[in-house]
């Protein structure tokens, strides 16, 4: 198969590129209103961790206070190392 064939085989006209180009753009459109929901919800999450975390440890325990990326992380460990092993369905079976 020539090159020339090849090009013949996947022309496409105008429709099918607006249509590819259109699919195109809604995946990127999915990815970065996905980018911004995470990004949020770090930020919502992470934000009132520091917060009480600032507040309470220094003056309960003498603790230092952490930044945002600290308590993003704590909380991401802490997500994780605290999460159920189980599914709400396997719960409701026992």
């Amino acid at each position: 198969m020539s090159y020339i064939d090849f090009e013949e085989n996947f022309k496409m006209n105008k429709e099918e590129k607006n249509e590819l180009f259109e699919n195109i753009c809604a995946i990127i459109g999915a990815g970065v209103v996905i980018a911004f929901t995470i990004s949020f919800l770090a930020l919502f999450f992470a934000l009132p961790f520091m917060l009480l975390w600032n507040w309470l440890m220094p003056a309960i325990f003498g603790l230092i206070k952490i930044t945002f990326w600290q308590a993003l992380g704590l909380n991401m460990l802490c997500g994780i190392a605290f999460r159920s092993k189980f599914s709400k369905s396997q719960k409701s079976e026992k």
